[in-house]
């Protein structure tokens, strides 16, 4: 799997001194509410304003502040306006920067941000550029996105709500010329998926839940209908349907993860056990991030899991493991 190379370098930037707390570094001072009941926070200047250059340090210490720090919606806002002021900047027969960077802008937010009201205002106008330019141009996920996260940012609108409700529609409606249910599905899949990776609505999520399973379930009816009969299938087509039970379990977990809920991924995945397609493993490490036992060393082995689908899913596990259990030194120095 290819990642983007400023991805990487961020990665790493945040990974660095992880490895040097697992060599025998000091614990840090800011623990959760969850920890005492008088939570106390390491001290953080915002600046008025984050340059471009400064911008990749400033996003490695929003991304380890904890989701209740005091000062994570300030500096969430300032990187949010430097976002803002390249992407206007920006040409709009460039897009491939316009998507890098309203997708790193709206990874700024954390998962309980995307709420009606909870979502950076700032990225408004920016966001109904996205929406024009790539109108034009047919992407219908960063379309989608763009305008499900003015649903957020203004639930009061029924004209943003009505135009993404019919730029969905639509989208639907186009895949259900394509022949056959699982392929329908992957298509499906693969539209909401991508949206979902910009902005994790908990409804969108539901939804793709659902064709997950009802794509898994039509994947075993035809292997199994397959093997009672004398019809080939082509090597492609076998692997690529092979691969999609095997990542079906992951799937589902990555997905509820990016809204903050990994057990919310139980309910769909609890019935797959007795089948024997979800090890018994992994519902037992959902319930354990749902009943908050052992979170550290859950959300150390989640993001282990999930380093193969999002690295920064699976950094953000680590670092919600490490917030969890400061005195855990486990990092991922494997990867």
């Amino acid at each position: 799997m290819q990642y983007d190379k400023k991805l990487m370098t961020f990665f790493w930037a945040v990974l660095f001194p992880f490895a040097l707390m697992a060599c025998g570094g000091p614990a840090k001072k800011t623990q959760t509410a969850a920890s005492t009941a008088q939570s106390t926070y390491e001290e953080i200047d915002v600046p008025e304003k984050i340059s471009r250059d400064q911008r990749d340090e400033w996003r490695k210490n929003l991304l380890l502040l904890p989701a209740e720090h005091p000062k994570r919606i300030p500096l969430r806002e300032a990187l949010v306006e430097s976002y803002v002021e390249e992407i206007q900047a920006t040409a709009s027969d460039d897009v491939g920067q316009l998507v890098q960077l309203f997708s790193g802008a709206l990874a700024l937010h954390a998962p309980t941000d995307f709420s009606p009201g909870g979502v950076s205002p700032k990225l408004e106008p920016v966001a109904q550029k996205i929406v024009s330019v790539f109108e034009e141009r047919g992407n219908e996920p960063v379309v989608l996105a763009a305008l499900r996260y003015l649903m957020l940012a203004r639930p009061e609108d029924v004209r943003v709500k009505e135009r993404y409700l019919e730029l969905a529609d639509w989208s639907n409606s186009i895949r259900e010329t394509i022949v056959g249910r699982i392929e329908q599905l992957t298509s499906l899949i693969d539209l909401y998926g991508q949206i979902v990776r910009m902005v994790p609505d908990r409804e969108i999520v539901e939804h793709l839940a659902e064709m997950y399973v009802e794509r898994h379930n039509l994947i075993v009816e035809k292997l199994e209908a397959l093997s009672m009969s004398s019809r080939d299938i082509s090597p492609l087509e076998m692997i690529m349907q092979r691969n999609a039970l095997q990542t079906f379990p992951l799937e589902m977990m990555y997905i509820f993860f990016l809204t903050g809920d990994p057990a919310g991924a139980r309910k769909h995945l609890a019935p797959f056990v007795e089948k024997g397609v979800v090890d018994v493993e992994v519902i037992e490490l959902l319930d354990r991030i749902f009943q908050k036992r052992d979170l550290a060393d859950s959300y150390f082995t989640l993001g282990n899991k999930m380093a193969a689908i999002d690295l920064l899913a699976s950094l953000r596990a680590y670092i919600m493991a490490r917030q969890t259990d400061p005195t855990d030194y486990r990092f991922p120095l494997h990867i």
